[in-house]
């Protein structure tokens, strides 16, 4: 099947929204089923559309963080005398919901998976694209935001009231895990790994503390503070012992970073501790908790590490939480996308927690292209090419204005993380409650939600070369 080409909009003048639209870029009502929000919702987002791409000549005033935004010209230049291969089933994005399970019950009602019924977690159900889209979570769902348990919960709300999900890893999340694992490692590699997770790990534990652990905590463990301090903190000599066991995966310059931001951590881990209203037994009997409820089959929250993969492709576009290297594209083109969940699950299941975080494997979910990361170039982009995969969709590096859509190394990006927390909105200075979703449509459309964009961004790669269907 062959999807024809769309009739290009019309100019219409901007809607009105949290944000102007840059001049130039026009609108029109809405025809891609964009719902409005409910009553219960937190969030505001527009309902009517315009073009996703610009014009050159237009792109240049767009506001400065938008400036490298991908313009038409060079999408069209881009796609020209290539095919587009199309999920069969519709695609929902979400991604860095950081805690906040308002920002992502106002997402998926954004997207329009689900109607809202009154004010609570489980006042939902599902609308039929919510039944029949697959939504994809990529990544960190921990950290930053209110609540991350209450998020956990209502992300298990959409599923059970029919959704199907699939869980992606984000360097937050992973974070987490690689630290509890390795609380009082011997290896040098991994000793200091519990530290890493530092001050933003506490709100977790928090959470934990208040709802299972507070004056339990001799059911759960028998240290005292002076051995859980111990058990904490990387083991004497740790600081010349480390680099030998890091370069494998580590450039000096980060080996050096990664001395100094150790004890910084241990500082701020310590205070934030203290600041949280518990001693180093009630932190330590969260963690413990957390083991149960993330980690054994029977836990609560056991879905969210169990069933997280590192990558998912529809069609040409691969899903992931942060972005690819040359040597994640060339293995992608050797043995396929699956390659790199099978290396994540392996990893995991080895125990090899240093080389998860720092090598390859995690450069998918914490790279931001960095001149110290490992290079992304046209020959990784050949590689992606060579197996079908046209664009990347991911979060990671939050904005402020939406979703956007650039090129790196010649590689189309949909950036997605358009900072829906609202604790990161408090510091971005973004107002009131945030939602997003990016909406990969049956009729050959993405759709771009945001509640800080004044209309529905709207990309049709139809109009630029072959569509076709899977």
């Amino acid at each position: 099947m062959v999807l024809a080409s769309s009739n290009p909009p019309t100019s219409a003048a901007p809607e009105a929204g949290s944000q102007r639209a840059p001049t130039g870029y026009p609108s029109r009502t809405s025809d891609r089923g964009v719902v409005a929000p409910s009553k219960w919702s937190q969030a505001r987002w527009p309902l009517g559309t315009c073009p996703w791409l610009l014009p050159e000549a237009v792109a240049r005033i767009c506001p400065p963080r938008y400036a490298d935004e991908a313009s038409l010209e060079q999408v069209r230049g881009y796609l020209s005398r290539r095919v587009w291969l199309w999920p069969g089933q519709e695609t929902v994005l979400l991604t860095d919901l950081h805690a906040d399970a308002d920002a992502f019950l106002d997402s998926v009602e954004a997207a329009g998976m689900i109607h809202r019924r009154g004010p609570g977690r489980q006042d939902i159900e599902v609308t039929p694209r919510g039944s029949t889209a697959k939504l994809i979570l990529a990544g960190d769902f921990l950290d930053k935001g209110p609540h991350n348990l209450d998020l956990l919960r209502a992300v298990k709300s959409v599923r059970d009231a029919g959704a199907q999900l699939i869980i992606l890893a984000g360097n937050h999340d992973v974070r987490t895990l690689v630290g509890v694992s390795c609380f009082g490692a011997q290896d040098p590699g991994l000793s200091h790994m519990f530290v890493r997770m530092g001050k933003k790990s506490v709100k977790l534990f928090s959470e934990i503390h208040q709802g299972y652990t507070k004056g339990r905590a001799h059911e759960y463990h028998a240290l005292n503070d002076a051995a859980i301090h111990q058990a904490i903190n990387p083991r004497d000599g740790w600081h010349e012992a480390f680099p030998p066991v890091a370069r494998k995966y580590v450039s000096e310059a980060k080996i050096a970073r990664e001395l100094v931001r150790i004890e910084e951590k241990r500082e701020q881990l310590r205070e934030a501790i203290h600041d949280a209203g518990m001693s180093l037994v009630d932190y330590y009997a969260a963690v413990c908790a957390f083991r149960h409820l993330f980690l054994d089959e029977d836990g609560e929250f056991a879905w969210l590490f169990s069933e997280m993969k590192l990558a998912h492709r529809e069609g040409a576009v691969l899903f992931l939480h942060a972005g690819v290297d040359d040597s994640i594209a060339e293995l992608i083109r050797r043995k396929g996308h699956d390659s790199l969940n099978m290396a994540f699950q392996d990893l995991k299941a080895r125990g090899a927690w240093f080389e998860l975080y720092n090598g390859p494997v995690g450069n998918v979910f914490r790279t931001k292209y960095r001149d110290s990361e490992p290079p992304m170039t046209e020959a990784g982009v050949r590689d992606l090419n060579a197996r079908g995969i046209l664009a990347i969709a991911h979060g990671h590096r939050n904005i402020t204005l939406g979703q956007r859509m650039i090129f790196r190394q010649g590689l189309l990006n949909f950036e997605c993380d358009a900072s829906i927390d609202r604790n990161t909105r408090a510091l971005t200075g973004l107002s009131a409650r945030g939602a997003a979703a990016t909406v990969f449509r049956n009729d050959g459309s993405v759709v771009a939600v945001s509640s800080d964009y004044p209309s529905c961004k709207v990309f049709e790669p139809s109009q630029f070369c072959a569509v076709t269907v899977a």
